[in-house]
């Protein structure tokens, strides 16, 4: 058996139990370093048109859909996952500006800073912070959920007949689409997705990003991931299918 590198391991469970394992700050300074690493990587692999996955959805994905009279709901489905990736990143980046704001307030020395306008100001930056790292969180799920879309016959119907997926569906079929030798990064993507979400119930679970770890240049880093990703996944959707 090949034993994982930290960064895959890190990757290996999208479990809360797995939380454990970055909510230090040695460990969570790795994971940030693995996700820069990880993201270049994704974004070089989407550099060229990717003519096999564009093959695999054309000669295997859209006819399993059409044959089950399901095209219109399936392309409805795939507008509306990139709508909502829009959505969640555009108000990501609106809140991670407010972010920013409030953590060059609280580097300034004023008289005027009370402990009761303090307290609020601590409030509203906790509750931007929770809010912005959910909201980049489903915006890399909305955009996996186009790629494994696009990719996988047996989700593309799931998702075109309204079955519910979950995190583990979209976790699994990201893996699995990692070991099939598209150009796209697919092993890159799962484990920027497990470390999304691992920050996501970290910020939801515990209070690391509340009181012991220095958010602030992850945060902006996790955004523009995200950005990344959805562009990345917008192109390959109108590569695919012209919408």
């Amino acid at each position: 058996m090949i034993a994982l590198d930290r960064c895959d391991n890190l990757a290996v469970s999208i479990s809360p139990s797995t939380l454990q394992n970055v909510i230090n700050s040695d460990s969570f300074t790795e994971l940030v370093s693995c996700l820069e690493k990880f993201a270049v990587n994704y974004a070089k692999s989407r550099e060229d048109v990717d003519v096999e996955l564009i093959k695999v959805f054309r000669s295997v994905v859209r006819p399993a859909v059409e044959a089950e009279g399901l095209r219109e709901r399936y392309f409805g489905k795939l507008v509306f996952y990139r709508k909502l990736a829009d959505y969640k990143i555009r108000f990501a980046l609106t809140t991670l500006a407010q972010f920013q704001h409030i953590c060059e307030y609280f580097k300034q020395v004023s008289e005027e800073r009370t402990e009761s306008s303090e307290q609020g100001v601590w409030i509203t930056r906790n509750g931007l912070l929770c809010s912005c790292l959910s909201q980049l969180f489903f915006s890399i799920e909305h955009s996996s959920k186009i790629a494994c879309s696009l990719t996988d016959d047996s989700f593309a119907k799931k998702v075109a007949k309204g079955i519910v997926v979950s995190h583990g569906d979209v976790f699994r079929i990201l893996k699995r689409m990692g070991r099939k030798g598209f150009a796209l990064d697919f092993d890159a993507l799962t484990k920027i997705y497990a470390y999304a979400i691992k920050t996501r119930m970290a910020a939801d679970y515990t209070e690391f990003f509340y009181e012991e770890f220095d958010v602030q240049p992850f945060l902006s880093l996790l955004t523009q991931v995200a950005n990344d990703i959805f562009n990345s996944q917008k192109d390959l959707l109108f590569q695919c299918t012209g919408i």
